[in-house]
C-alpha cells in the first residue's frame, strides 16, 4: 500500500459511550458548542468484511500496524432482501487517516442459504476493473454485520458525527447457515469524521467528549465474538 494522499483522506476518530444510552449519547452530541444537529434519517447498514485465510486485516488492527487494508460489501436498509445497489469498498487506512475506493456491484439476493462462494462470485461477475478482482483475489467473505446509524453534522460543516447502535454479527464460516451473534448492550459507537484540512481545530471537538477513545473497529469486535469466542 502506497502512502496516501493528504488532500484525499478525512481522519476518523472513534470513541466508545460507555455506560449511557443512545439518547443520552445524543444529547451530548446535540448539546456540543459546535452545534451538531441531525442530517439524514437513521438507516441499518450492512456490511460483508473480507480478509485473507490467515485474517491479516484482523491482525493488522489489532498490533495497530499504521497502513493497513479493510475490503468489504455494503448496502443499506433491510439485511436479507433483494440488493440492488450493493458497493464493494477498499478502504486504506495510515493511523487515523483514511481513503476509500467504492465500486458498484451487481444486485444479488442475500438469503439465509448464502456462502462464500456465492459472494465471491458476486465480485468476479460484477464490471468493476480487473485490477480490483486481482487485488482481492486471496480475500474471502468472514463475517457479516448490521448496525442502526445516525448522523450529526456541526454548524459550519466541518465535522461530521455518527452514533452506531444494535450491532448484529453473522458468521460466515459456515458455508449452510450465518450463526446470529449479538453485542446486547456491550457497543454504542461515537465516530468523529472531518477532512485533512480540518485536523488543526479538532481539539475544540473531542475536548467536550466524556467517550472513551478506541481503536477497534467493528470487523474486529464482531471477529473477536464470532470467530476468536472472545
Amino acid at each position: 500500500m502506497e502512502d496516501l494522499d493528504h488532500k484525499h483522506c478525512r481522519y476518523e476518530r472513534k470513541f466508545l459511550a460507555s455506560g449511557m444510552t443512545v439518547h443520552e449519547a445524543e444529547m451530548i452530541v446535540k448539546l456540543h458548542p459546535a452545534f451538531f444537529s441531525g442530517v439524514y434519517n437513521q438507516r441499518y447498514i450492512n456490511n460483508i468484511y473480507f480478509d485473507t485465510h490467515d485474517h491479516k486485516s484482523y491482525h493488522d488492527s489489532v498490533d495497530g500496524v499504521s497502513k493497513r487494508v479493510k475490503v468489504r460489501i455494503r448496502w443499506y436498509g433491510e439485511l436479507f432482501n433483494y440488493i440492488e445497489k450493493p458497493v464493494l469498498e477498499i478502504k486504506e487506512k495510515n493511523g487515523l487517516l483514511g481513503y476509500k475506493r467504492s465500486f458498484t456491484l451487481s444486485s444479488f439476493s442475500m438469503d439465509k442459504d448464502i456462502n462464500k462462494q456465492s459472494i465471491i462470485n458476486v465480485i468476479k461477475e460484477s464490471n468493476i476493473p480487473g485490477s480490483v478482482k486481482f487485488e482481492i483475489a486471496n480475500m474471502a467473505p468472514i463475517l457479516m454485520n448490521q448496525y442502526i446509524r445516525r448522523y450529526f453534522l456541526s454548524s459550519d460543516g466541518r465535522y461530521r458525527i455518527t452514533i452506531d447502535t444494535n450491532m448484529v454479527f453473522y458468521d460466515m464460516l459456515t458455508v449452510h447457515r450465518l450463526a446470529q451473534r449479538k453485542t446486547g448492550e456491550l457497543n454504542i459507537i461515537v465516530e468523529l469524521k472531518y477532512n485533512y484540512v480540518n485536523d488543526r481545530f479538532v481539539d475544540n471537538i473531542t475536548s467536550h467528549f466524556p467517550f472513551r477513545v478506541t481503536k477497534s473497529s467493528k470487523y474486529v469486535t464482531a471477529f473477536g465474538y464470532i470467530v476468536m469466542g472472545l
